[in-house]
Protein backbone atom coordinates (compact mmCIF):
# COMPACT_ATOMS: atom_id res chain seq x y z
CA UNK A 1 0.00 0.00 0.00
CA UNK A 2 1.54 3.34 -1.03
CA UNK A 3 1.72 6.04 1.62
CA UNK A 4 0.40 9.61 1.47
CA UNK A 5 2.96 12.37 0.90
CA UNK A 6 1.71 14.12 4.48
CA UNK A 7 2.13 10.42 6.44
CA UNK A 8 6.03 10.22 5.05
CA UNK A 9 6.52 13.80 6.54
CA UNK A 10 4.51 12.79 9.61
CA UNK A 11 6.74 9.73 10.21
CA UNK A 12 10.13 11.27 9.52
CA UNK A 13 9.20 14.25 11.67
CA UNK A 14 8.19 11.74 14.12
CA UNK A 15 11.62 9.98 14.17
CA UNK A 16 13.51 13.41 14.49
CA UNK A 17 11.56 14.44 17.63
CA UNK A 18 12.05 11.15 19.05
CA UNK A 19 15.69 11.39 19.22
CA UNK A 20 14.91 14.06 22.22
CA UNK A 21 15.08 11.88 25.06
CA UNK A 22 12.36 14.33 26.82
CA UNK A 23 10.09 13.84 23.97
CA UNK A 24 10.80 10.32 23.35
CA UNK A 25 10.00 9.43 27.53
CA UNK A 26 6.59 11.90 27.35
CA UNK A 27 5.75 9.75 23.96
CA UNK A 28 6.31 6.51 25.34
CA UNK A 29 4.33 7.18 28.47
CA UNK A 30 1.33 8.54 26.30
CA UNK A 31 1.71 6.73 22.73
CA UNK A 32 -2.18 5.58 23.13
CA UNK A 33 -3.31 8.81 23.22
CA UNK A 34 -0.96 10.25 20.54
CA UNK A 35 -1.49 7.44 17.92
CA UNK A 36 -5.22 7.94 18.14
CA UNK A 37 -4.54 11.21 17.96
CA UNK A 38 -2.44 10.63 14.49
CA UNK A 39 -4.92 9.15 13.19
CA UNK A 40 -7.41 11.50 13.58
CA UNK A 41 -5.51 13.77 12.00
CA UNK A 42 -4.80 11.74 8.67
CA UNK A 43 -8.06 10.27 8.55
CA UNK A 44 -9.21 14.67 8.57
CA UNK A 45 -6.01 15.49 6.53
CA UNK A 46 -6.66 12.88 3.90
CA UNK A 47 -10.37 13.97 3.56
CA UNK A 48 -9.05 17.70 2.87
CA UNK A 49 -11.15 18.75 5.96
CA UNK A 50 -10.28 21.58 8.40
CA UNK A 51 -10.28 21.26 12.04
CA UNK A 52 -13.52 23.98 11.84
CA UNK A 53 -15.27 21.20 9.64
CA UNK A 54 -14.56 18.55 11.58
CA UNK A 55 -15.92 20.76 15.17
CA UNK A 56 -19.09 21.23 13.06
CA UNK A 57 -19.73 17.98 11.97
CA UNK A 58 -19.26 16.61 15.64
CA UNK A 59 -21.26 19.93 16.71
CA UNK A 60 -18.28 21.08 18.73
CA UNK A 61 -15.08 23.77 18.85
CA UNK A 62 -12.34 24.08 16.81
CA UNK A 63 -10.47 24.44 19.76
CA UNK A 64 -11.37 21.11 21.06
CA UNK A 65 -10.86 19.25 17.93
CA UNK A 66 -7.02 21.16 17.95
CA UNK A 67 -6.71 19.17 21.72
CA UNK A 68 -7.86 15.72 20.45
CA UNK A 69 -5.31 16.33 17.86
CA UNK A 70 -2.53 17.20 20.49
CA UNK A 71 -3.33 14.06 22.30
CA UNK A 72 -4.23 16.63 25.23
CA UNK A 73 -8.17 16.27 25.51
CA UNK A 74 -9.96 12.91 27.11
CA UNK A 75 -11.78 11.79 24.36
CA UNK A 76 -15.33 9.53 25.07
CA UNK A 77 -15.35 6.59 23.34
CA UNK A 78 -19.25 8.09 22.16
CA UNK A 79 -16.69 10.70 20.11
CA UNK A 80 -14.33 8.47 18.90
CA UNK A 81 -17.29 6.61 17.37
CA UNK A 82 -18.51 9.92 15.83
CA UNK A 83 -15.32 10.37 14.49
CA UNK A 84 -15.02 7.45 12.92
CA UNK A 85 -18.71 7.92 11.45
CA UNK A 86 -17.72 10.94 9.86
CA UNK A 87 -14.72 9.10 8.04
CA UNK A 88 -16.81 5.84 6.71
CA UNK A 89 -14.83 4.06 8.91
CA UNK A 90 -15.32 1.86 11.97
CA UNK A 91 -14.35 2.16 15.54
CA UNK A 92 -11.99 -1.07 16.63
CA UNK A 93 -10.64 -1.69 20.45
CA UNK A 94 -8.61 -4.20 20.54
CA UNK A 95 -6.76 -4.87 24.28
CA UNK A 96 -3.63 -6.73 23.39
Amino acid sequence: MKKRKHLIHSEQFLAQLLKNEAVRKRYQENYEALLIAYYIVSLRKSAHMTQAELAKKLQTTQSAVARIENGKQNTTIQTLVKIARIFGRKLTIKFH
